[in-house]
């Protein structure tokens, strides 16, 4: 009862200085939280915070690197007594993320070290701190942009909703999103493995994820046997829909516009090359079925293809939002 007493009358506002300066010792950059810390003390104690400002690297195209509307997080007290660092809810309102590079290809998230993650901590004792698992993680309203100053191009997402939940650390997250790929409406929903499981070696990283873009149906679905080492990955892609030519933005090129079309293929590693199999293409009255062989590594990339096609028509390939084919009189 003394400590909840202590931890209520707390004012932990006098302790923004003393986190902005470990920040500040941590990673080179200011950390502004301009907002109240607000605590509740309870079997699930939580603290919220608003109005947080992380600074850019000096070269930066804009003074923040993250703007943070409001950040609530909720921890469930009694796994702590058994050593386990249980994350009930986190959520994100109002974030503003600038990722960048800088004409030399360095990027805005590379901080004062030069390391991008941080060691594991170690307890007194000499053990490593347990890695808490989190239940529930929800965004609203936010954005996350990435910009190449070398090429000058952007991408923006923008979060309307995001929503990655599980029940405990050994069951899988259920993924809810719906928001925008530069300014093109996106919806996923699916599933991902556990990652505790996951980063454990107790199984691969198994993944089912169903998408809403551009006009498309987007499946993928798949394994990835070693994740950490980014080998022994199979993953079927399908993706249809009423006209190629909407998903132009999404890949950032003008494509054709060919009418309604079907394209399913799975594709396994192979050392540095892709092997793609069950290859089936139907635009129009022509379809195209096969496998090939795709290795990015070679100069120039090397593409070995062995294709059929039970029918192929020419005009089912023409741009329908060109000029008209001469015809003849």
């Amino acid at each position: 009862a003394t400590a909840v007493a202590i931890l209520v009358s707390l004012d932990l506002d006098a302790y923004k200085g003393e986190i902005a300066a470990a920040v500040k010792q941590a990673t080179g950059r200011d950390l502004v939280i301009e907002g109240k810390l607000h605590p509740t003390i309870g079997l699930t104690p939580a603290i919220a915070v608003d109005h947080v400002r992380f600074a850019n690297a000096s070269w930066g195209s804009r003074k923040d690197m993250a703007r943070i509307k409001r950040f609530r997080a909720e921890v469930a007290l009694l796994p702590i007594l058994t050593g386990e660092i249980r994350i009930k809810r986190v959520v994100l309102v109002g974030a503003d993320i600038l990722l960048e590079t800088g004409k030399d290809g360095a990027g805005n998230w590379i901080m004062r070290s030069g390391a991008t993650v941080a060691a594991q901590p170690q307890t007194k004792a000499g053990g490593s701190i347990p890695i808490p698992t989190v239940n529930l993680v929800l965004i609203e309203d936010s954005k996350l942009a990435f910009r190449d100053a070398r090429t000058g191009k952007s991408t923006t997402f923008t979060v309307d909703r995001l929503r990655v939940s599980a029940e405990n650390a050994d069951t899988p997250l259920a993924i809810r999103f719906r928001g925008s790929y530069n300014d093109v409406p996106v919806a996923v929903q699916g599933t991902v493995g556990s990652l505790v499981r996951v980063m454990s070696g107790a199984e691969p990283l198994a993944f089912h994820l169903e998408a809403a873009a551009g006009g498309a149906a987007i499946g993928v679905k798949g394994r990835i046997a070693k994740p950490l080492e980014g080998k022994g990955i199979e993953v079927a892609l399908s993706v249809s829909g009423k006209d190629i030519a909407a998903l132009g933005p999404l890949v950032g090129s003008t494509l054709p516009s060919l009418g309604p079309y079907r394209f399913a293929a799975t594709a396994t590693d192979a050392g540095t090359a892709w092997a793609v199999h069950d290859i089936s293409l139907a635009v129009g009255q022509s379809s195209v079925l096969g496998e090939a062989t795709v290795d990015p590594t070679a100069r120039p990339i090397s593409v070995t293809a062995n294709l059929t096609s039970p029918l192929l028509r020419l005009a089912d390939f023409r741009d329908a939002s060109g000029p008209a084919p001469a015809t003849a009189t």
